[in-house]
């Protein structure tokens, strides 16, 4: 199965944390404030400047993000319980040095990708609850990945 990457024109300055997308939104806390990105139009970012770091809208303790009537569930600095396995039994692993893998149910190798981690304070791969995306969040970077 192979993957496709999303672009977006994005980089958030020191990433916090993304959730699992919510009717299709990721929400991404950095320090520059909470930004609503939609999956399917990932060049329709909203930004919330004044929420930096999450402000009020981020309970720090649950990992939570109440924005916009949601509440989205973060993955990253603070912790992450990301979705490692697919239903069709595909697992995500990272690999040696800056990579991740996607392996079938038999334990092949079926994608890779390697990045460019430059904090090295945390890293986050995970599969979407409909198993449609892979998204990887790194401090300075979300990478979006589509099943094709």
């Amino acid at each position: 199965m192979n993957w496709q990457p999303i672009k977006h024109g994005y980089i958030f300055e020191r990433m916090i944390g993304f959730s699992l997308p919510i009717a299709e939104k990721i929400a991404i806390i950095s320090y520059e404030g909470v930004h609503i990105l939609p999956i399917t139009n990932p060049d329709a970012v909203v930004h919330y400047p004044e929420l930096a770091e999450g402000g009020d809208a981020y309970d720090w303790q649950q990992q939570q993000l109440k924005i916009d009537d949601r509440i989205f569930h973060m993955l990253g600095l603070h912790g992450s319980a990301p979705l490692l396995s697919s239903s069709t039994k595909e697992i995500l692993a990272f690999g040696k040095d800056d990579s991740f893998n996607v392996q079938d149910a038999a334990g092949r190798k079926v994608f890779s990708h390697t990045f460019n981690d430059m904090s090295g304070d945390w890293r986050v791969v995970t599969f979407t609850p409909d198993d449609n995306y892979i998204l990887l969040g790194l401090p300075y970077e979300l990478e979006i990945f589509k099943r094709r």
